[in-house]
């Protein structure tokens, strides 16, 4: 993904379909959707949407708005695997991070 470095998406697809478009990470996309669509926010005003993938990460809603936390961190999990390594699968990927959470005693969700 170098070849993007330096290239506004966000302006690119805004001139290319004609509407705003906003650019955010897929924890916490997930909760945004899980809350104003999947009907979160009916039934509570603050949510935790965690993300299992090439990491753990997870989306906070506090009263309906996404908590980035002072250095946009919020959410972000102390455990995951390499990124210079191929994604690995789910299953893998669970494994990974919990004996690495285990094993250095350390496992938190930071707030900012």
């Amino acid at each position: 993904m170098a070849a993007w470095r330096g290239i506004d998406l966000k302006a690119l697809f805004e001139e290319h379909i004609g509407h705003p478009v906003w650019i955010e990470n897929d924890a916490n996309a997930a909760a945004l959707a899980e809350y104003y669509v999947g009907g979160l926010m009916r039934r509570c005003s603050t949510a935790v949407v965690i993300l299992l993938g090439h990491g753990i990460g997870a989306g906070i809603i506090v009263e309906g708005r996404i908590l980035r936390g002072a250095m946009a961190s919020a959410g972000r999990s102390a455990a995951s695997t390499s990124t210079s390594a191929p994604r690995p699968r789910r299953s893998t990927c669970c494994r990974h991070c919990a004996r690495r959470a285990a094993r250095s005693n350390r496992w938190w969700i930071s707030t900012g």
